[in-house]
């Protein structure tokens, strides 16, 4: 898995000044880590993929060689790490610039709930926050308040590809009108070609916000089906319609029967 790229998610429609300011905060997380894993040498993120409507922002490491990777990786695991204390508000152990910018977005995060994604885990930020330690109250049963996750599919409208396929795609879902990132596994990139802009069930492990059951991300993707929108004979979508047979009894005599009784 490609581990060397970190999607900060603001789960709500922001004003341009608002985003800016989230923007400002996720800067500041990543060059803190990415000067305290490599202090020598100046690592470069490149954005990779932006969406609207709820704001995703993917920033990628540019490296040339899999030594200048790991820096990346380690970089990425750090967010992690941060993203997870961070939505349990235990962030009192981190350097004052981190605190500082983890009350920003916890305060933020009051009216805007904001998420970190990588390609293995989400981070969900949404106040007002716990503060409690692993110890007063185990991490799952944290998680267990604002996500859960389990197999099965999502249909949708596949609205943005991101590099080149390489990556992840975003899903509009049909019930929420709300962006799912899906998460491609290394070869399944020929999945997405001629997919842009199509409607779509895509089926694998989907993490799911718990009180509304909303899709927010889905890993393992096992299948991705193009759904056809002008079928030939629409009509036999119809729930309840079906072939009948020369025994069939027709409406009028199960309507009459309804009425005797």
């Amino acid at each position: 898995m490609a581990k060397d790229y970190v999607t900060f998610v603001i789960d709500s429609e922001v004003s341009f000044s608002v985003f800016s300011t989230f923007i400002r905060e996720f800067t500041n997380i990543i060059e803190y880590f990415s000067n305290e894993v490599s202090p020598k040498k100046k690592l470069i993120w490149m954005v990779g993929g932006l969406s609207s409507g709820s704001a995703h922002v993917l920033v990628k490491g540019k490296y040339e060689t899999k030594e200048d990777r790991k820096y990346y990786i380690k970089t990425v695991e750090k967010c992690e790490k941060y993203g997870d204390d961070l939505s349990m508000g235990n962030i009192s152990h981190y350097p004052i610039e981190l605190k500082n910018t983890g009350k920003n977005i916890i305060q933020l995060s009051e009216h805007y709930p904001v998420r970190f994604e990588t390609e293995e885990k989400d981070s969900i930020i949404k106040g007002p926050q716990i503060n409690l330690s692993m110890e007063q109250l185990p991490l799952n049963k944290i998680k267990e308040q604002s996500q859960h996750a389990s197999f099965g599919s999502v249909r949708g409208r596949i609205e943005s590809l991101t590099r080149r396929y390489e990556l992840r795609f975003t899903l509009y879902d049909l019930l929420f009108d709300k962006a799912v990132s899906c998460y491609l596994s290394e070869g399944q990139e020929e999945l997405m070609r001629e997919a842009w802009g199509k409607l779509a069930s895509v089926e694998g492990y989907i993490n799911r916000e718990a009180g509304t059951g909303r899709p927010l991300t889905i890993r393992k993707i096992i299948k991705i089906n193009i759904i056809d929108e002008n079928p030939k004979y629409p009509w036999m979508e119809v729930a309840g319609c079906f072939p009948s047979s020369k025994e069939s009894e027709n409406l009028g005599e199960v309507i009459e029967k309804f009425r005797n009784g």
